[in-house]
C-alpha cells in the first residue's frame, strides 16, 4: 500500500523569496534625473548632440544615439545598490527610454526629407552646372532641361503638390526655363551671340514670363552686337568711303547700332595702329641688334637678315623705313669689309657712304669704339675670326700673339681696358731694337692675319721688332706699338710658310704621326683642338632646332645652308680654322698656302664635323662634295668620296679624336 509523499514543512518555509529590502525613493528619483540629465545631453546640448544633426547625419547617426541612450540606462542602472532599487528604477528609466525614442523618431522622419531635398537639391545644381558648361549643344540643353523638370517635381512632391494640378505644371515649366536661360546667358557670356539669339527665338515659348523679361536687355544687345559684327564684316572687305562715312549713310542701321558701329570701328583702327606701331618698334629694336652684330661679331651675322627687315618693315606699313633698309641690304657686300677695316680706313671710307648707308657705318664705329674702350681684347676676337678664340689668361704668350695681331688690324696703339690693364695681363714690357728682317726670317708668331683689303699697304723691310734687350731684367708690363712689317709684305708671307710650328699634342700625351712631315708628326701652329670642339658646340647651341639627318639636310634647305655656312666659317677655305692657308691678296687665289699645316687643317675638319653631330659618312660626303666644286685637291680614284687620301686619313683621324675625347 502507498504511503502518500508530503512537503516538509521546513523545506516549505525556506523556498518563499526573501522580502526585498526598503527602497530610498530619494535616491531612486535621483538616478532618474542623472539618467535625464545625460539624455538631454546626448540630444539637445552636446556638441555633436542628435538634434543638431541634419539630413544625412540625422538619418546615419540614428541607430548612434539609439545605442547611446541603452548604454546611459544600463550605466543608471548599475548605480543602483541593489535589487529593490534596481526594481524601482528600471520603470522609470524604460519610460523615459520610450519618450525619447520617439522623439528620436520624428526627428529621424523629418530629416529623411530635408536629406531627400538636399539630393534633390544638388542634382539640381549639377544639372545647372551642365547646362553652363555644355550651353552651345542645343540637343544637350533640351535634355538637361527634361532633367531639372523632373528632379524639381520629386521636390514638389515632398512639398505636398499634386500631380497634374496648375502648380505641377508650373514647378515643370520653372524648371526647363531656368535651364534654357542659363544656356542663353552663357552664350552670350562667352561672345557667341548667334548662338544665343538661335536658341532664344527657338525656344522662347518655353521661357517663363519672368525669364523672358530677364533675358530682354541681353537679347537686345547682342542683336545689336551681332548685327554691327555682321556689317562690319560684310563692308570691310570693300573698297570706298570710311567705314564711319558708310555707317552714318546706311539707312538699314538704327541710331544705337550706327553709335556701336562707330565704337568698333575707333577700337579696331586703334588696336591696329597699336599693333602696327608694336610691330614696327620690334623691327627697329631687330636692326638695331643686327647692327651691333655687323659692327662687334660679324661672324654671328646671317646675311640676308636686313633684306627680311625690309620686307617686314613694308608689311607694316613703314614704306620709307623699308625703302632705307633695302638700301641696307643692298650695301652688305659694303658695309661687312667696313666693319673689319682699321680705324684710319674707316674714316677715309664714311665719306662715300650717304643716307641710311652712312647712318649704319657710323654706328658701326660707334659700337666698335664702345667695345674696344670696354675690353679690346674681346671686342678683337669676336670682330676677327682670324685672330682666333680668345685665349685663358694663362697663356700670356697667345693673349700677346693675339693682342698684336688685333692692334694690327685695328691700326691702334697699344690695346687697354677700361683699368688701364693691357689685354695680356702678364706679359713682360719688350723694348723695340730696330732690325732689318734677315733673308731667312725667324717668324716666331704665325697667326693668320688679315689686312682690309682697301687699306693702304706698302712693303717695308726695315721694321721693329718687340723683343727683350739681351741681359735686362723684366721691366714693368706693356705691349709695344703695331710695328710688325705690313701685311701684303712678301717676306713676311714667307716667313709664315716657313714657320714649322709644333707637334700636335693630344690630351693623351701622343704626338699623331705624318709620314709627309719633316718631323715625323702631324705639324700645327697652335694646339688648340678644344676650340676647334668648343666652336662646335657653340655652333650647336646656336642652332637648337637643328636636324642634321641626311634626309633633312637634302630636303631642308635652310638647315642645309645654315650648316654650310657655318663649316664655311670654321673649316672652309681660309676658316678659323683653316691653317693651311691664310689671307693674302696679292697671293694666288687671294691666299698664302702654308702647306706644312694640311693635316692639321684635315684633322680640325673631322674633329669640329664630329663635335657637330654629323655621321664619319656625312663628313667625307660633305668634304668630297666641297674638294670636287671648290678645290684641286680631289682625287676621282678614289671612290665613293673622291678625297685625295691623305686628306681623307686625317679628316678620318679628326673624327676618332673628337670620339676618343683626345681633344681635351
Amino acid at each position: 500500500m502507498a504511503v502518500p509523499f508530503e512537503i516538509p514543512e521546513w523545506l516549505v518555509a525556506q523556498s518563499a523569496p526573501p522580502p526585498l529590502p526598503p527602497v530610498d525613493d530619494h535616491r531612486v528619483e535621483g538616478l532618474v534625473n542623472g539618467f535625464i540629465a545625460g539624455k538631454q545631453d546626448a540630444l539637445f546640448d552636446a556638441p555633436d548632440a542628435y538634434y543638431r544633426q541634419q539630413g544625412r547625419d540625422a538619418v546615419d547617426g540614428a541607430p548612434a544615439i539609439a545605442q547611446r541612450l541603452q548604454d546611459l540606462r544600463s550605466a543608471t542602472l548599475e548605480l543602483a545598490r541593489d535589487d529593490g532599487e534596481r526594481a524601482a528604477l528600471g520603470p522609470r528609466l524604460d519610460a523615459h527610454m520610450d519618450d525619447a525614442m520617439d522623439g528620436i523618431g520624428r526627428h529621424l522622419d523629418a530629416q529623411q526629407q530635408v536629406l531627400q531635398r538636399q539630393i534633390i537639391a544638388t542634382r539640381q545644381g549639377l544639372i545647372r552646372r551642365a547646362g553652363e558648361l555644355e550651353h552651345d549643344n542645343d540637343d544637350k540643353i533640351v535634355g538637361l532641361a527634361e532633367a531639372n523638370a523632373s528632379a524639381a517635381q520629386e521636390r514638389a512632391r515632398l512639398d505636398g503638390v499634386a500631380p497634374g494640378s496648375d502648380a505641377d505644371a508650373d514647378v515643370l515649366n520653372a524648371a526647363r526655363s531656368q535651364i534654357l536661360r542659363t544656356a542663353i546667358e552663357q552664350r552670350i557670356a562667352n561672345a557667341k551671340g548667334p548662338q544665343a539669339l538661335t536658341l532664344h527665338d527657338r525656344m522662347s515659348d518655353a521661357l517663363t514670363p519672368a525669364d523672358r523679361r530677364a533675358l530682354e536687355v541681353p537679347i537686345a544687345a547682342t542683336r545689336d552686337d551681332t548685327a554691327t559684327d555682321a556689317w562690319l564684316a560684310r563692308e570691310a572687305g570693300k573698297d570706298g568711303p570710311p567705314l564711319s562715312d558708310r555707317a552714318e549713310s546706311d539707312d538699314s542701321l538704327t541710331d544705337l547700332q550706327r553709335l556701336i558701329l562707330q565704337a568698333k570701328i575707333g577700337a579696331r583702327e586703334s588696336a591696329t595702329e597699336s599693333h602696327r606701331v608694336a610691330t614696327v618698334k620690334g623691327l627697329d629694336d631687330q636692326l638695331a641688334a643686327a647692327t651691333k652684330a655687323i659692327a662687334t661679331q660679324p661672324s654671328q651675322y646671317r646675311i640676308g637678315t636686313l633684306n627680311a627687315l625690309a620686307q617686314a618693315y613694308d608689311a607694316a606699313g613703314e614704306p620709307d623705313k623699308a625703302n632705307d633698309t633695302h638700301r641696307l641690304a643692298a650695301a652688305e657686300p659694303l658695309l661687312l669689309p667696313f666693319t673689319q677695316s682699321n680705324v684710319g680706313t674707316q674714316q677715309r671710307r664714311l665719306g662715300d657712304f650717304t643716307g641710311p648707308e652712312r647712318a649704319t657705318a657710323e654706328a658701326i664705329m660707334n659700337h666698335q669704339t664702345e667695345a674696344f674702350a670696354k675690353d679690346p681684347y674681346a671686342a678683337g676676337t669676336a670682330l676677327y675670326p682670324n685672330v682666333g678664340l680668345a685665349l685663358p689668361a694663362e697663356d700670356a704668350d697667345g693673349r700677346l700673339r693675339q693682342t698684336r695681331m688685333i692692334e694690327a688690324r685695328r691700326g691702334t696703339p697699344a690695346l687697354t681696358s677700361q683699368d688701364g690693364n693691357d689685354a695680356t695681363t702678364s706679359q713682360p714690357e719688350a723694348e723695340l731694337i730696330p732690325v732689318n728682317l734677315p733673308s731667312e726670317p725667324q717668324a716666331t708668331v704665325p697667326a693668320r692675319v688679315e689686312e682690309d683689303l682697301n687699306a693702304d699697304s706698302s712693303p717695308s723691310h726695315d721694321a721693329q721688332i718687340a723683343q727683350a734687350a739681351p741681359g735686362d731684367s723684366p721691366p714693368s708690363r706693356g705691349i709695344a706699338p703695331p710695328t710688325e712689317p705690313p701685311f701684303h709684305d712678301p717676306t713676311l708671307e714667307k716667313a709664315f710658310q716657313e714657320f714649322p710650328g709644333k707637334e700636335l699634342l693630344l690630351s693623351n700625351g701622343k704626338w699623331v704621326a705624318d709620314p709627309n712631315s719633316p718631323t715625323g708628326y702631324v705639324m700645327t701652329p697652335f694646339n688648340d683642338l678644344k676650340d676647334v670642339a668648343a666652336a662646335a658646340e657653340r655652333a650647336k647651341a646656336e642652332h637648337p632646332n637643328w636636324n642634321l639627318s641626311r634626309f633633312e639636310l637634302a630636303t631642308n634647305k635652310e638647315t642645309r645652308d645654315e650648316l654650310e655656312a657655318v663649316l664655311k666659317a670654321n673649316v672652309g677655305q681660309d676658316g678659323t680654322f683653316d691653317y693651311q692657308r691664310r689671307s693674302y691678296p696679292p697671293g694666288k687665289d687671294g691666299l698664302t698656302q702654308l702647306r706644312q699645316f694640311r693635316s692639321i687643317s684635315n684633322i680640325n675638319v673631322g674633329l669640329f664635323c664630329q663635335q657637330l653631330g654629323l655621321s664619319l659618312g656625312q663628313t667625307l660626303e660633305l668634304a668630297g662634295y666641297y674638294a670636287v666644286t671648290h678645290s684641286s685637291n680631289r682625287d676621282f680614284l678614289n671612290p665613293p668620296y673622291l678625297l685625295d687620301p691623305d686628306t681623307q686619313k686625317y679628316i678620318e683621324e679628326g673624327y676618332k679624336i673628337g670620339q676618343k675625347k683626345q681633344f681635351e
